[in-house]
């Protein structure tokens, strides 16, 4: 389990929703891995890993830029101050920018 997760049963159902979607994401089901991505968004808009998961996903394997941005640009909105994360997301946000432009 993530090391966000609470014990919960609404955190412990958007945990298991990302599981769901990292696991058909490795097995090329690309689509159910964004039904499960979105859950657990639902469940949890600001769930740190299903943001990047979904990211990654819709950049690299669905050709879904504008999801991938969408993604990138909440989960900026998660970090605190300095995280060591942000300059990372902030590369990718620019180059999946200037690609779909």
């Amino acid at each position: 389990m993530n090391a966000e997760a609470v014990a919960d049963p609404h955190t412990l159902e958007s945990e298991r929703a990302v599981n769901r979607g990292i696991v058909r994401r490795a097995e090329q089901r690309y689509d159910e891995a964004a039904i499960c991505f979105e859950r657990a968004l639902t469940l949890a808009p600001t769930h740190t890993e299903a943001l990047a998961q979904a990211a990654q996903l819709y950049a690299n394997d669905l050709a879904r830029p504008d999801d991938a941005l969408r993604c990138l640009r909440t989960l900026l909105t998660t970090f605190a101050p300095g995280d060591p994360r942000t300059p990372e997301v902030r590369r990718a946000l620019q180059i999946l920018s200037a690609d779909s432009s």
